[in-house]
């Protein structure tokens, strides 16, 4: 599984998430994809914080929230309001 982060244009997410889910019901391994409709959404939204929870969480696989903060050190209640615009990135 490969991690693609991509500037798409307006409405692609939906068709990347069609092609994502027919190749899991395929039975195929589905690349991670996380799309922003302009350049300046990834350097505004991927702050160093977010970043380092995002790498943190790249070596655990899938986890809970408490998990992630325990494994990165950090508080659970301060990692908590990062991960709301995190999950809307796909």
């Amino acid at each position: 599984m490969k991690a693609i982060i991509e500037v798409g244009s307006k409405g692609t997410v939906f068709k990347a998430e069609r092609e994502q889910l027919a190749q899991k019901v395929r039975g195929q391994t589905t690349d991670y994809r996380l799309s922003f409709e302009s350049a300046r959404t990834p350097f505004a939204e991927l702050t160093p914080a977010r970043l380092d929870l995002l790498n943190t969480l790249r070596g655990m696989g899938p986890a809970s929230v408490y998990a992630l903060a325990k494994s990165a050190g950090r508080n659970y209640s301060k990692s908590m309001p990062m991960l709301p615009a995190s999950s809307n990135w796909g």
